[in-house]
């Protein structure tokens, strides 16, 4: 409990001074153009050749979605019946279809012109389910109050994603405000689920361990205090896109009557 209040301060403390650093690090590698040499050619294989390369994969990417319930869960089940052999492989793969989906996503959108139609509710609601699944069967490997604390986070995501889901669905005037990706991804999102996976991964991988349950319980604790920082900015984005004050126009001056 006290390292994970020490990892909770040292986040915030990390999260005010992320206002200032970014400033003096862009500055100081913009001299030996750093940012802009690797940042290019990071993009340039992501179009030019991992793209390509997943679209050529002949499923879509919302049966990559469902691809991914189906290894994760096949990987619990041959955890629970110490099929050992099989855990990773399909744990892995599993786990590198949310990457894959999403770059098969945009592929077929800059192709039709058009999103997925189903992927934007699809994609959210299957991580939750692989979440969900992972913390009931893995969950007696760690403390009880990490447990529920994670069962608390998970809850408050479903029932963020009920509310502005049937928001959308039954009042026009959040159909109109509100973006149809319901819980849009962030950083803090990407990096929430990441230590999820790695933390069930590591439990997965050898569950007497005593250094992967430790370093397994401190994971899932900077992933339920990262949710609690993304849960807090999605609901507050959704209520200031429903009920802030719509933008002004700005008038020309020429227009301006007396």
């Amino acid at each position: 409990m006290t390292i994970g209040v020490i990892l909770f301060l040292c986040f915030i403390v990390a999260r005010a001074a992320a206002k200032f650093l970014p400033g003096l690090v862009r500055s100081l590698l913009a001299k030996q153009d750093l940012v802009e040499r690797y940042g290019w050619a990071g993009r340039a294989f992501k179009y030019q050749r991992l793209v390509p390369w997943v679209d050529r994969i002949p499923i879509s990417a919302d049966q990559m979605t469902w691809l991914r319930l189906g290894l994760v869960g096949g990987s619990l089940l041959c955890f629970r019946f110490q099929l050992d052999p099989y855990i990773l492989p399909l744990y892995i793969i599993g786990w590198l279809t949310d990457y894959t989906d999403g770059l098969k996503a945009g592929a077929e959108e800059r192709r039709r012109g058009r999103p997925t139609r189903h992927g934007k509710y699809l994609d959210p609601t299957i991580d939750l389910i692989c979440f969900t699944l992972m913390a009931v069967v893995l969950g007696p490997y760690y403390p009880r109050r990490l447990l529920i604390a994670f069962a608390v986070a998970i809850g408050a995501r479903v029932l963020l994603f009920a509310v502005i889901l049937v928001g959308r669905l039954c009042r026009p005037t959040w159909r109109r405000r509100l973006s149809s990706n319901i819980l849009p991804k962030t950083i803090t999102g990407e990096a929430k689920a990441a230590f999820i996976a790695v933390s069930f991964g590591l439990i997965m991988f050898s569950r007497t361990d005593p250094t992967n349950l430790f370093w397994a319980g401190r994971l899932l604790t900077m992933a339920i205090v990262l949710e609690g920082f993304s849960l807090t900015h999605l609901a507050r984005q959704a209520w200031r896109s429903i009920y802030g004050r719509p933008q002004l126009s700005i008038v020309p001056a020429d227009d301006r009557t007396g």
